[in-house]
């Protein structure tokens, strides 16, 4: 089995506060879907992170990305339409 190897990513201390605000939305959502949630995936609005702080958005979706994956859960970022810019869900589903 390979390893995925420990991403560097380094943020600025304003990307790292957007970061964990939106760290702490995922959370709030994945709370909601272990106290009663019938869907298999918990998908969580991030348009409004991607939209507003796209420059630095790539790096906060990379940290963000990281952190679930090695807490056991699958990250896939939704666009409401191809042509989209930015994404606008982000789902999680846990690994099996």
């Amino acid at each position: 089995m390979a390893l995925t190897p420990k991403i560097n990513i380094k943020l600025t201390e304003y990307q790292k506060g957007i970061a964990d605000n939106l760290e702490a939305r995922i959370d709030r959502c994945i709370k909601m879907f272990f106290d009663g949630g019938d869907d298999s995936v918990v998908k969580v609005d991030i348009l409004d992170f991607s939209r507003d702080y796209g420059d630095s958005f790539p790096k906060i979706r990379d940290e963000i990305s990281r952190k679930y994956d090695e807490a056991g859960w699958n990250v896939n970022y939704k666009y409401r339409n191809e042509n989209d810019k930015f994404p606008a869900f982000v789902e999680l589903s846990q690994k099996k």
